[in-house]
């Protein structure tokens, strides 16, 4: 079966930093990635009642792939930032906050109060926030190169 895009599409798109694309390339591409995670998260929920090794092998699964859809989200966006006249590097942005949030909820129960709950409230905002700035900018506005 051959993918709905080709490989050399697929590698310019999640595998480089270089080039621009438009908002439509952006958003087919951020679903892309979006059902992708979401699938994935979906099994990871079904093997909560697996228990003992089944469910650590699924989690460590599930980070791993949570980790290389961050990765292509911060290629697709580098490239629509470049094409925004803005810099690469925020792509970076919104998977960086994303992991500091997840750390901070997971951590936050199992550490029985060494840092305040409240903390963890204030990264899912940060990750809130940051989630509709992309979703606004690269999304919504137009090409300023």
């Amino acid at each position: 079966m051959a993918l709905p895009i080709s490989s050399e599409r697929f590698r310019f798109l999640f595998r480089q930093e270089r080039g621009t694309i438009d908002q439509r390339t952006w958003l087919g591409g951020t679903v892309a990635l979006a059902a992708t995670w979401l699938l994935i998260y979906l099994a990871n929920l079904a093997a909560d009642h697996a228990g003992g090794i089944t469910k650590v092998g699924v989690t460590s699964l599930f980070v791993l792939a949570t980790m290389v859809v961050a990765a292509c989200y911060y290629f697709l966006s580098a490239k629509r930032f470049a094409d925004r006249g803005r810099p690469r590097a925020l792509a970076i942005v919104l998977p960086a906050t994303g992991f500091v949030a997840a750390a901070l909820s997971f951590m936050q129960p199992a550490q029985g109060g060494t840092f305040p709950l409240w903390l963890a409230y204030v990264a899912d905002a940060a990750l809130v926030a940051v989630a509709i700035w992309n979703i606004i900018e690269l999304g919504f506005m137009a090409e300023r190169r």
